[in-house]
């Protein structure tokens, strides 16, 4: 309702303003129409004439006056006037008739997040900082009770056997008649295997005879000595030199004690 009353307000102020500017048109229009209709009457056609005979060129015409000064500003003056005559109506109108106060409108919507900037520029000295240590954690709630453990094994199940002649040491741990774990470790230490055998592995610091000579291997292998997998530990001695025998004479006696 306010605004219907404001556009009206603005038309009757502008009314006279446009009144005036088309009071000429409706003066020229009245004396046109005071003149009255004229009556023509509809005549014969007369004959044809003969083709006249083509007229001379015309002298030229005079250029048409350039407009003053005075009328050219005339007219640019009606032009810049008529926005200014509506502007001050208008703004004598609002003067007098003051459009009442509105009521605050409610708060729009907030709007979307804009999108990221750009990167600033960068620091003086150019290299990043490391921060501070955060504070610490809430602790966090108790967890389930966790299921009960295996019974450990003590110092009763756990048991050192040498095999296989001595050249293996076996570590085992058990559980009951269980074995949990074994570990087997083979040694190289010297171990006296008789008199060499064909066919028969021997294992690095296995100690044969062989042609009345020691022999150690130094690898495993099934080789005869001498070969590179055994070394020498003691050479067959030199045959003695033959005995003779001799009369006893002047035998001493044996004492005992």
């Amino acid at each position: 309702m306010i605004e219907h009353r404001l556009i009206e307000g603005l038309m009757e102020a502008i009314a006279p303003i446009i009144k005036g500017e088309i009071q000429p048109l409706r003066e020229r229009i009245a004396a046109l129409e005071a003149i009255g209709p004229i009556e023509v009457k509809a005549g014969k056609d007369g004959e044809r004439g003969a083709d006249g005979a083509n007229g001379a060129d015309g002298a030229p015409g005079k250029d048409a006056p350039a407009p003053t000064v005075e009328q050219l500003a005339s007219a640019i003056n009606a032009i810049n006037e008529f926005p200014a005559l509506v502007t001050d109506a208008v703004t004598s109108y609002l003067a007098a008739n003051p459009p009442p106060a509105g009521k605050d409108g409610r708060d729009g919507i907030d709007g979307k997040d804009g999108a990221p900037g750009a990167a600033g520029p960068q620091g003086d000295k150019g290299e990043a900082r490391d921060g501070r240590d955060g504070l610490p954690g809430v602790p966090g709630l108790p967890g389930d009770k966790g299921a009960d453990g295996k019974d450990g094994i003590g110092i009763d199940d756990y048991e050192v056997v040498l095999e296989d002649d001595g050249r293996f040491e076996v570590r085992r741990w058990k559980r009951g008649d269980d074995v949990v774990k074994e570990i087997r470790i083979k040694h190289a230490w010297p171990l006296y295997r008789e008199v060499w055998q064909p066919a028969k592995g021997y294992d690095k610091g296995d100690i044969v005879t062989c042609s009345n000579e020691s022999w150690i291997a130094v690898a495993d292998n099934s080789d005869k000595p001498p070969s590179a997998a055994w070394r020498l530990m003691a050479r067959k001695g030199r045959d003695g030199r033959d005995g003779q025998l001799r009369a006893l004479q002047d035998a001493c006696p044996v004492k005992l004690r």
